[in-house]
């Protein structure tokens, strides 16, 4: 019981308004108070007890009391509510808000639809880049293969073992303009060499041309003339044999290869 109902009730104890059951918990919640509120109790209680001249000395009828009881709680109920609405102005009371049970489900199914169709995405994405990827590995094998024209030797240039590589390099006297690639590849199988070269661009009225050169660096035949071109470019060329001594050349279009300039060499 809380001091407000410990005071409130004091006025029907003193009036002898309460049954059994109230004025025993009236009597424990009176004798658990502090002093000075017993004291104030007491006070009051005296107050209106010396007012009993003024009532009846009838004893009032069951529905008066419960009237009046009744008539007290809407009292007590209209104060506390008074001060809830003094302390949080803002308080109201609002209908429930609860999520009705088939929009639950609905929320559910989207967003199991929605993982469902990111992992197909996931797959068909990861599909689509590796069916790319194997496409250009195809093609660029495919360009590998048209590049050499010869499946015999680009097998033997893949896995064979008597296959030789040789690379040029620039030579001594080579411009520093000129940037040029080239290498040779040859095996014992084939009936001839296949040179690669890049980068060949040469001057109008130029071309270049693949010859044996000697130990003191001397023309001694020429094998092939070459082309000049910026991109890629193979040929097969006949007469190359182990141990050779090769080089590329710059040299006008009519004049001989014995002319030319060296620009690269390399030792088969």
């Amino acid at each position: 019981m809380t001091l407000k109902d410990l005071l409130e009730q004091a006025h029907l104890d003193a009036l002898g308004m309460l049954d059994e059951q109230e004025a025993a918990a009236f009597e424990a919640a009176f004798r658990a108070a502090s002093p000075a509120v017993k004291a104030q109790i007491r006070e009051d209680q005296a107050r209106w007890a010396s007012q009993q001249i003024m009532l009846s000395d009838e004893t009032p009828s069951a529905d008066l009391r419960a009237r009046v009881v009744a008539a007290i709680d809407r009292e007590v109920a209209a104060r506390a509510h008074a001060e809830l609405e003094a302390e949080s102005p803002e308080f109201e009371l609002r209908p429930s808000r609860r999520v009705a049970s088939s929009w639950r489900t609905a929320g559910v199914a989207l967003l199991c639809a929605s993982v469902i169709l990111a992992v197909a995405f996931v797959k068909v994405y990861s599909d689509n880049a590796e069916m790319q990827q194997r496409l250009t590995d195809d093609r660029q094998l495919t360009a590998l293969t048209n590049l050499w024209g010869n499946g015999q030797q680009l097998n033997g240039m893949l896995f064979g073992q008597e296959t030789r590589h040789a690379i040029f390099e620039m030579a001594q006297g080579a411009p520093a303009d000129f940037h040029g690639q080239a290498g040779v590849f040859m095996n014992p199988t084939w009936a001839k060499a296949r040179i690669f070269v890049s980068g060949l661009t040469a001057k109008p009225g130029e071309n270049y041309r693949l010859v044996v050169l000697s130990d003191t660096d001397v023309i001694e035949k020429e094998l092939a003339i070459i082309a000049p071109g910026a991109g890629l470019q193979t040929t097969q060329i006949d007469g190359i044999s182990k141990g050779m001594r090769l080089a590329l050349v710059s040299t006008k279009m009519e004049m001989p290869a014995t002319s030319g300039l060296i620009l690269m060499i390399t030792n088969v």
